[in-house]
């Protein structure tokens, strides 16, 4: 199994116009024991495509990441792993996180989450990865020499953006949190979201969702608005059924909030 070891004290976050970036999470030797490294939930192990990298916006704007490129190693030797797309930004205070490859099934927080497609193909060791900025300039690395212990599971920071690097077992129970917090928690909810924080409670299914969702509830649903994961209102509509069609909605994960009896309760959902 392939290894890529973190130097921690050798990482640096390297402060940028409009935002600062950190690597938060990396996960490069997903367990093969079953699906026990199926860190993006597709039911598929592969050690390249499981792998993945996360990175958090330390900053009260958005962050435009569109350009950055992932590489395996700062050498000559070095290949591009994957390249941020035009028009991608990193919300305020979130993550993003690119996986080697798969179908990225989630749930993942409320994270922006991205695919290279090709997979990760990082060496055992002997690497310093690197990312670079859109002008091509190295603004983050990490040493691929100084951990080795077989950790069949993701290192992260304990705490989260703050602290150093750990493996992820040190501090819960599973191997990984790719798009959420040690904890499972997310980093950042849209503004003035707050989950099921009402009387009553909601369930939205198929989630994933393709075209249509369906809210089950046992009071009458009369109004629904669906909310982006940085805030923004893309569907505001009074519904006489339970049934929203959100076939428009680009892949990703929203906020559904639901107002009944003049009360108001707030669910996520993936649009595939």
């Amino acid at each position: 199994m392939k290894k890529i070891y973190f130097l921690a004290s050798f990482l640096f976050c390297a402060s940028i116009m409009h935002g600062q970036l950190i690597i938060n999470e990396v996960l490069y030797d997903p367990s093969n024991t079953g699906l026990e490294g199926d860190a993006n939930r597709d039911s598929n192990y592969s050690q390249d495509d499981d792998s993945f990298i996360e990175l958090y916006n330390n900053s009260t704007s958005a962050f435009n990441i569109s350009g950055y490129e992932i590489w395996d190693d700062t050498s000559s030797a070095g290949t591009v792993q994957y390249t941020f797309p035009a028009s991608t930004s990193v919300p305020p205070q979130e993550v993003v996180v690119v996986f080697g490859g798969g179908t990225p099934a989630g749930p993942f927080g409320t994270a922006l989450v991205l695919n290279a497609s090709t997979g990760f193909n990082f060496n055992n060791s002997g690497e310093v990865i690197g990312i670079k900025d859109a002008n091509g300039a190295w603004v983050l690395f990490f040493d691929s020499d100084a951990l080795s212990n077989n950790p069949n599971e993701s290192y992260t920071r304990a705490p989260d953006v703050t602290g150093g690097f750990v493996q992820h077992g040190d501090t819960t129970a599973v191997l990984f949190s790719p798009g959420a917090k040690t904890d499972g928690t997310s980093f950042r909810l849209a503004t003035s979201l707050t989950e099921n924080n009402t009387s009553f409670s909601f369930e939205v299914y198929p989630n994933p969702a393709i075209d249509v969702i369906t809210i089950n509830s046992d009071v009458k649903i009369e109004h629904f608005q669906i909310f982006s994961i940085t805030g923004q209102l893309m569907i505001d509509e009074s519904t006489q059924g339970n049934y929203i069609n959100v076939e428009s909605l680009n892949s990703g994960i929203y906020f559904l909030r639901v107002t009944a009896d003049s009360e108001v309760a707030t669910s996520r959902f993936i649009k595939k």
